[in-house]
């Protein structure tokens, strides 16, 4: 969140690099930094491919796939869902159905 600064801030940063990949940097409210494994930090899990539709999983797990599965939900506008076999097309101002023929 922005806001305006009112005192100084001191950051204490970690001493050496991480111990391998896979590692982000972390801040405790006193401002001391810390290396944390990606996996302990509540991140989303899973891994993308070129050319595949991502699609949430779980909570926090991803998986991708090379078409979009429209049974599985279908793909909507403000809240809409479609029926499967259809395509909702948005103008800017609302929404036309698209029948699959």
């Amino acid at each position: 969140m922005g806001g305006v600064q009112s005192a100084d801030v001191t950051y204490t940063l970690p001493t050496g690099a991480p111990a391998s990949n896979g590692y982000v940097l972390t801040s405790a409210t006193d401002g001391t930094m810390s290396w944390q494994s990606v996996s302990g930090t509540g991140g989303t899990t899973g891994t993308g491919a070129t050319n595949q539709v991502a699609y949430w999983t779980g909570t926090s797990s991803l998986a991708g796939e090379n078409q979009l599965n429209v049974s599985r939900g279908g793909t909507g506008i403000n809240g809409s869902t479609a029926a499967n076999g259809r395509l909702l097309i948005g103008n800017g101002t609302g929404y036309t159905l698209a029948n699959n023929y």
